[in-house]
């Protein structure tokens, strides 16, 4: 994939700096036609007395519309290097995922983790070096609530949230294997502005309270004002006549300069921001999609014989000229000759009747677009991955073949495998050996694959469970709550929600770190014989060895697992493999020596 990307990079390269060149020499050809221009028009001028200013004034002529178009296609120029600016934003983007640069980004959704329950910072879900800063390829900020939505509704999946899940897999799937198609619509979508929050538009435009005035007025007295201009300046009517019409006009429009104000004013904000979604929506529109819920999303740009793209073109035009209106010598002409504020309130009051309950409907389309694209971007840029299969059965399962962690680099991450049915599993290990990654891969794996993500790992079977975690818990000095404390809450949700019988996946890490031995394995027995049961696949590391003889008093499984480590010249070596059994080594002395704090 990366040769993919990089070999499309250079090629954008290429074409941009041959639209650079392009733009330069139509710099100059603009220059050139006004200056030549500017002199026709002089020579037009000087040769008029003499009869001789004909030809003079077909050169100008010709050079003024050699001109304008030289203006067209030099704005189209500059038009089309942007998107090849977004096009390479877009592969770099994708290049730096691949290559492990992707934590360099600078929005990581860390916001989401103020609401967000305790698993989403225990697997780092959203802030620095996320989950969500790595796959995140939305640019609204109504499609990164979205995805921050869809990850946290997977950490306690329902039925709906698994079936939406499954419709989500073949999706992204389908876009990641198109990887030209993938690239050309977050190019589109890359024109919107980073974090475009479209809220207050969606408002203005949804709401149907606008009332346009009557059509007589609006164009009867603008009419009938230039018709009594036309015979003033033939003489046979007093000036006072339109004078008073055009005070009429202007006064008419100022009587209602509030009421159109409150309408129109949020379309001069929406000027900058309709263009970017009109060429994403016609992107969408475009686009050669056969999975079908990619389609059934498609079709909302399209259905009810509006279409999206063509509606926003037309609003584009409505915007255009309601922003005019913030030039303060137009808005006076404009209102005292035609009357210009009630024809912007008429046209958009039209639109809102065709296309404004249509328009929160696109937007919603394309946050889900934007989840659809992030979880796309997961094996677009990976070499193994998977479509995770979501079981139909109340019996917990985990079934795995050769799952890496998302967040680390593909080339550098050991895969493991696992088999997981309802049982309990004690993991130990030395220091550094594996332990945490492997339970926070599980679980992060499992929440992308309720999400509807594409999951890194050779294949990737599970059933629904609810996933409950105790890895990052830190004390609470403001509210008193030592460590080992926050820990036993955590536990007492676990065991609390553990009384509804509904399957669960629980990863505890380190079980009760915060206390003395002798505490912490009375409470890690206590607690595991709570979370050992048919419903539960619970997995908890340990540096205890105590723990490896615990059994369940209901005869439940609870097995033994570890890593482990050797020593070559020295040098401590890690597998990163999960064996089963008990550890048999253990490490802290050697990595005393290594930071030289024993000889």
């Amino acid at each position: 994939m990366d040769d993919f990307f990089s070999r499309a990079a250079d090629s954008e390269a290429s074409f941009k700096s041959f639209l650079i060149n392009q733009s330069q020499r139509m710099s100059w050809i603009r220059l050139l036609m006004f200056i030549l221009m500017v002199f026709a028009a002089a020579a037009t001028y000087d040769l008029s007395p003499s009869g001789n200013a004909l030809g003079a004034a077909a050169i100008c002529v010709i050079c003024f519309i050699a001109f304008i178009v030289a203006v067209r296609h030099h704005r189209a120029i500059r038009h089309r290097i942007l998107r090849s600016d977004c096009h390479l934003a877009v592969l770099s983007r994708l290049m730096g995922q691949h290559r492990g640069a992707w934590s360099k980004l600078l929005y990581d959704g860390a916001e989401y983790l103020k609401d967000a329950p305790p698993q989403a910072k225990d697997l780092s879900l959203f802030g620095e070096h996320s989950l969500f800063q790595y796959i995140c390829m939305a640019r609204t900020k109504m499609g990164r609530d979205h995805l921050s939505n869809v990850i946290k509704d997977a950490i306690v999946p329902d039925d709906e949230v698994i079936a939406i899940a499954k419709k989500r897999q073949c999706a992204a799937a389908e876009l990641a294997k198109s990887p030209e198609q993938l690239t050309r619509l977050l190019s589109a979508l890359e024109l919107v502005k980073d974090g475009t929050d479209s809220s207050e538009v969606l408002t203005a435009i949804s709401n149907k309270s606008t009332r346009d005035s009557s059509a007589l007025l609006r164009y009867g007295l603008p009419v009938i004002t230039f018709i009594t201009l036309l015979i003033s300046v033939m003489g046979l009517l007093p000036w006072e006549v339109p004078a008073l019409l055009l005070l009429l006009q202007l006064t008419i429009s100022t009587a209602m300069t509030r009421r159109t104000a409150e309408v129109l004013s949020p379309l001069g904000e929406m000027h900058a921001e309709l263009a970017p979604y009109k060429a994403v929506f016609l992107a969408i529109q475009e686009a050669d999609f056969k999975d079908p819920y990619l389609r059934e999303l498609q079709q909302r740009f399209t259905g009810d014989g509006v279409n999206a793209a063509d509606a926003l073109r037309t609003l584009s035009r409505i915007t255009d000229a309601a922003y005019m209106r913030q030039n303060l010598v137009f808005l006076l002409l404009g209102n005292a000759l035609f009357l210009w504020d009630l024809h912007c309130n008429a046209w958009l009051a039209a639109w809102k009747r065709r296309c404004g309950i249509k328009f929160g409907t696109w937007l919603t389309a394309l946050a889900e677009f934007e989840t659809l694209f992030s979880f796309a971007s997961i094996a677009a840029t990976r070499k193994t991955w998977c479509i995770p299969a979501l079981l139909d059965s109340n019996a917990p399962e985990f079934n795995i073949r050769e799952a890496h962690h998302p967040l680390l680099s593909e080339n550098e991450n050991v895969p493991n495998d696992t088999d997981a049915f309802a049982e309990t599993r004690i993991i130990t290990g030395s220091n550094m050996s594996g332990k945490t990654t492997y339970l926070r891969t599980l679980a992060i794996s499992a929440v992308m694959a309720y999400a509807g993500a594409l999951v890194p790992a050779k294949s990737f079977k599970l059933t629904r469970m609810a996933i409950f975690t105790s890895i990052r818990v830190e004390d609470d000095i403001a509210h008193g709550i030592s460590t080992f404390y926050a820990e036993l809450l955590r536990i007492k949700q676990m065991i609390d929600y553990s009384k509804s019988k509904q399957p669960m996946f629980i990863v505890i890490d380190e079980i009760f770190k915060g206390t003395n031995s002798a505490d912490r394995i009375t409470g890690a027995e206590e607690a595991i014989r709570h979370l050992t049961n048919p419903w539960s696949i619970t997995m908890v590391s340990t540096h205890d060895f105590e723990l490896c003889d615990l059994k369940a008093s209901d005869g439940h499984p609870v097995d033994n697992f570890h890593f482990d480590e050797h020593y070559e010249n020295d040098k401590i070596l890690f597998d990163y493999k999960l064996k089963e059994g008990r550890c048999q080594t253990t490490n802290a002395k050697y990595l005393l020596h290594m930071a030289g704090i024993i000889d």
